[in-house]
């Protein structure tokens, strides 16, 4: 046969899927044993990088053969499918150790010895993967005894508890595993065990205490001589430290383990290093930077096949973009096409996880309705998956989501998602809910509920350097008639554009405006115009918000028209205008509090109704 009729045979699967059927099972079986006998003797050199294919000739060799060359052939299959399995482990390609790891597990002749560290490798790439059932299943397999596998498979399952929300909330399983791991295990699985109980606390709330966990467990890994635990370490320890501390340390954290990720060749590594990077230089406003370093993850994501790192990194893109650059319609396509890729994939966790982000888009540019169709399907997805996590968040999502025209029924999606998000990721999730909450009573009216919901989220873990809740706050007391300045933190420079306009341009109008300072309003207004001329801020619902009131407020100043506090009363809803003059302490000027008093609606409860007659919080006590 010809080279040219080789290769058309080859290109049409088909036919030669059925020329391969003409032959009897022996002679296909014989002809696998020939296809290994000839590649050895030809090109032995060559085997690894054609070993799964010669496990795959020497598994079907085995239908019809002796008993005497089963075994041969079994072995031959386990030998083949170790090389393959550490040269996919050598070149980091990912899925394909997975498969052959899995493989080697169900292998008759796989001896235990060598199981037990095959397995772990593979509950390490599943937990990656976002596989916590299997990972889970796997783990807990491998955790019965006392000698350092046993230790280190139940460290995993451990751990897969605690990603999926169901460690519960008490440290002593932990400290207990540690205890058995300080008598009988190694420096190594001590350290991971140390970085365990650092991801319980950061997930319970304790960032400080998280991160000096963390930076334990790093000396740990030091004194072990592990340079890739280290570099684990340092890219759990530079999100911790920038998510608890926000301090500049974080980014040499991160920059640490690039180095040492680069030194190793671990690409995995050196992956979650530039996406660490990313996230930090986002957060600090140093955005083309934080591009940069995504895009140079999102290829290595893509040469390493992870579908998962090129779902979290897009999706990070895609909120630099929206959140921060202001393109709204680039990050919207790219949300877009990320949730579809992951839906022709099969890929359940990844659709959530683009959905969610989607629907937080879709929260900002005020399409709610879009918005609660992709939590829902966030809802729909992980409860199929079984992940409690991704639940917790889209009951959280859906909160918010919530409008005052049912109070009831938002108030019970409040109280639903606390408790979710209580029971799997602790308190410090539940301060931006209960921000929201404390809107969304503000909006209905509620003033006495809402300014104790504030304070609420105020006193929850990173309430107190929150800027959102600065704003919250600036608002409640700007529209109370309480004194009011703006904070420091409002006036930075730094901050991202339609964030610039709206939490630091405008409470300077706000404050204008409520002192009849026309002038000193209408100049802040053109700085406004002009800032959101840039890009595509208007996109943002809060942004074309400000905007509106501001215009409206600059004209009410200059015609004399009724203002309450330097807002237009058709900019307050409804039953918030009855509430207010209602709960006001002093005289009301006569054509004030009619314009306040038109078309407004009494509150769903009385304004001054405490919060604990709306919704039980005793969990977040």
């Amino acid at each position: 046969m010809t080279s040219a009729e080789q290769a058309y045979l080859f290109r049409h699967a088909l036919l030669r899927d059925a020329a391969y059927g003409l032959h009897l099972p022996g002679e296909r079986a014989e002809l696998h044993r020939l296809a290994i006998d000839s590649f050895v003797a030809a090109l032995a050199d060559q085997a690894n990088a054609h070993a799964e294919e010669l496990a795959d000739h020497a598994i079907a060799a085995l239908a019809g053969a002796p008993a005497d060359e089963r075994e041969v052939l079994l072995a031959a299959e386990l030998h083949y499918l170790r090389l393959a399995a550490d040269r996919a482990a050598a070149e980091w390609r990912v899925e394909a150790e997975v498969r052959l790891l899995d493989r080697l597990l169900k292998h008759p002749l796989t001896a235990h010895a060598e199981r037990a560290p095959r397995a772990l490798r593979l509950v390490q790439h599943l937990i990656e993967a976002g596989e916590y059932e299997a990972a889970g299943r796997l783990a807990r397999e491998h955790a019965q005894g006392d000698d350092e596998s046993a230790l280190a498979a139940a460290l995993q399952e451990y751990r897969v508890r605690v990603l999926t929300g169901t460690a519960g909330q008490e440290a002593a399983e932990i400290e207990a595993l540690i205890a058995r791991i300080e008598q009988q295990g190694s420096r190594t699985t001590l350290a991971r065990a140390l970085l365990a109980r650092a991801t319980y606390l950061d997930r319970s709330g304790h960032g400080v205490q998280a991160v000096g966990e963390c930076s334990r467990a790093l000396g740990v890994a030091h004194s072990a001589g592990d340079r890739e635990l280290q570099t684990e370490c340092l890219l759990a320890l530079s999100l911790m430290r920038h998510t608890a501390t926000r301090s500049p340390q974080a980014e040499s954290d991160a920059l640490a383990a690039l180095d040492l990720a680069r030194n190793t060749g671990n690409r995995n590594h050196e992956l979650s290093a530039l996406h660490n990077l990313g996230i930090i230089y986002s957060d600090r406003s140093r955005l083309r930077e934080a591009a940069r370093h995504y895009e140079l993850a999102l290829a290595i994501a893509r040469d390493l096949g992870s579908s998962i790192a090129q779902a979290s990194i897009s999706n990070h893109l895609a909120n630099l973009h929206f959140y921060f650059l202001g393109n709204i319609r680039t990050a919207e396509r790219q949300y877009v096409a990320s949730r579809e890729f992951f839906r022709e994939r099969g890929d359940v966790h990844a659709q959530a996880h683009a959905n969610g982000v989607l629907g937080l888009m879709y929260v900002a540019m005020g399409e709610n309705a879009k918005a609660r169709d992709c939590f829902s399907q966030v809802l729909h997805l992980s409860t199929m998956a079984g992940e409690r996590v991704m639940q917790a968040k889209a009951l959280r999502a859906l909160a918010v989501t919530g409008t005052r025209d049912d109070m009831p029924g938002a108030l019970e999606a409040f109280q639903l998602a606390f408790k979710a998000v209580l029971e799997t990721m602790g308190k410090a999730h539940c301060t931006d809910p209960m921000m929201r909450l404390a809107r969304l009573l503000w909006d209905a009216g509620l003033l006495r509920a809402a300014n104790e919901a504030l304070e609420a989220a105020l006193n929850l873990p990173g309430g107190e350097n929150s800027r959102q809740l600065d704003v919250v706050r600036f608002t409640f007391d700007l529209l109370s008639g309480r004194p009011v300045a703006a904070p420091t933190e409002f006036r930075s420079l730094e901050l991202e554009p339609h964030h610039r306009l709206t939490d630091n341009i405008y409470p300077q109008f706000c404050m204008a405006a409520r002192d009849g300072m026309a002038d000193a309003a209408r100049a802040r207004l053109i700085e406004m115009e002009q800032l959101a001329a840039t890009a595509e801020n208007t996109g943002y619902v809060r942004v074309r918000t400000c905007l509106e009131v501001a215009r409206a407020a600059t004209r009410a100043l200059e015609n004399g028209e009724p203002v309450w506090y330097g807002v237009p009363p058709a900019f307050i809803s409804a039953p918030l205008r009855r509430a207010l003059v209602e709960s006001h302490d002093g005289t009301i000027d006569g054509t004030l509090k009619a314009a306040m008093l038109e078309g407004s609606t009494d509150p769903w409860k009385p304004w001054d109704t405490p919060l604990k007659d709306l919704i039980d919080l005793s969990g977040l006590a």
